[in-house]
């Protein structure tokens, strides 16, 4: 398997940055197509809930990057460094309202991932992981 490490300012700014180290991982493991496009969606909106919910756009706290890829799946973990990011997910999730002006993110991320999940990193930030299937039972409607 193979493991990349990045890190990024709480930053609009760093997401242009975030998604050339992801385009140059894909690259280099010659990932594309509809399953490169579904993962650069789906970590774009976890980064950006990242720094803007979990950072709270504080430039002196960052978000990590780190992206595994193996035979079978590209996983992509984006930590932040804020506090509380569980309970917001599980409220949001548990709230059943998919027109609310927040949180249409996460409804997004597990529409397009294979597998989504939400854990408190050791120094208590959020840590979602996505991950996408790169084999050919990868389900037709996320190709």
């Amino acid at each position: 398997m193979a493991e990349y490490h990045f890190k990024y300012a709480s930053s609009l700014d760093s997401e242009d940055q975030m998604l050339d180290d992801l385009q140059s991982v894909l690259e280099l493991h010659e990932i594309a197509g509809g399953r490169a496009w579904r993962l650069q969606l789906i970590v774009s909106e976890a980064f950006t809930n990242a720094l803007l919910h979990g950072n709270a756009s504080d430039p002196k706290r960052l978000v990590r990057l780190t992206v595994r890829v193996n035979e079978s799946e590209i996983i992509a973990d984006i930590t932040d460094e804020g506090a509380g990011g569980l309970d917001r997910i599980a409220h949001r999730l548990n709230s059943g309202d998919p027109l609310a002006e927040s949180g249409r993110g996460i409804n997004f991320m597990e529409r397009y991932a294979d597998r989504v999940e939400y854990r408190e990193s050791p120094t208590g930030g959020l840590v979602v992981s996505l991950a996408v299937r790169l084999n050919e039972k990868t389900q037709t409607a996320k190709s």
